[in-house]
C-alpha cells in the first residue's frame, strides 16, 4: 500500500484513524515509505509524521492552502506556502528585535534553514527560524525550575542534559536534511517528466 493511501484511509473516521495511528501499525508506515524508496524516518519523528511530510499531498502545514508556491524544508520539517513563509520566517539578525524577552542562545535549540522567505530556493548564509518552533521552545524551556523538571514518568530531567541532546538533534536534522532533499528533488522531477 502506498503513503498517500495510509494516509487517506486515516482519514476515512476516528475507527481508521485510530488503528491506523497506533504504535503497531508504524511498520506498515514504515514499509509503505521504504517501498516509496524514501529516506529513512529520523529517530525523533513518528513515522506517520514523516509519511505525512513526504506524501501529504501539497497544503500548507500552517494554513492549510494549497495555493501559492509550496516549499518542502527538510531543515524546518515542514511545507509551507509563500504567504506563510514570509511570516513565519525569523531572520537570526532580526531575532532580538522580534523576540526582545528571549535569551538569543535558544537559536542553537532550534531547527533552521538556510533559504529566506524571499530567495526563491536559492540558499544563503543567513539562518532562519519558524518562529512557532522559538515560541514553543521558550515555553518548553519554561518548564525547567533551577534546571531541572519533573518528567511524566516521575523522573527527573536536567536542563543541561536537555540542551545537549537538543543541539544533538538539531545537528543531525542539519546533516540529514541535503539527503532528503537529493531525494525529494529526483522523485518531483520523475513526477514531472511523467506528468508531461
Amino acid at each position: 500500500m502506498e503513503p498517500a493511501d495510509l494516509l487517506a484511509l486515516s482519514r476515512v473516521d476516528k475507527a481508521f484513524r485510530r488503528i491506523l495511528l497506533s504504535e503497531q501499525f508504524s511498520p506498515v508506515w514504515k514499509a509503505a515509505c521504504r517501498n516509496k524508496g524514501a529516506p529513512k524516518c529520523p529517530s525523533h519523528l513518528s513515522q506517520v509524521k514523516w509519511a505525512y511530510l513526504l506524501f501529504g499531498g501539497s497544503a500548507c502545514f500552517s494554513c492549510g492552502s494549497n495555493l501559492g508556491i509550496m516549499r518542502m524544508d527538510f531543515d524546518l520539517l515542514r511545507r509551507a506556502c509563500v504567504r506563510c513563509l514570509k511570516t513565519n520566517l525569523v531572520y537570526s539578525r532580526r531575532f532580538t528585535q522580534l523576540f526582545p524577552d528571549i535569551d538569543p542562545t535558544i537559536m542553537t535549540l532550534i531547527p533552521h534553514t538556510n533559504i529566506g522567505p524571499h530567495a526563491h530556493e536559492h540558499a544563503s548564509n543567513g539562518k532562519y527560524y519558524w518562529a512557532d518552533d522559538i515560541r514553543d521552545m521558550h515555553q518548553e524551556l519554561s518548564t525547567f525550575e533551577k534546571g531541572k523538571r519533573k518528567l511524566r514518568d516521575g523522573k527527573t530531567e536536567n536542563l543541561k542534559d536537555f540542551k545537549a541532546a537538543r543541539m544533538a538533534l538539531v545537528t543531525q536534522i542539519v546533516e540529514y536534511a541535503p539527503k532528503c532533499k537529493k531525494w525529494f528533488s529526483i522523485i518531483s522531477h520523475l513526477k514531472d517528466k511523467f506528468l508531461k
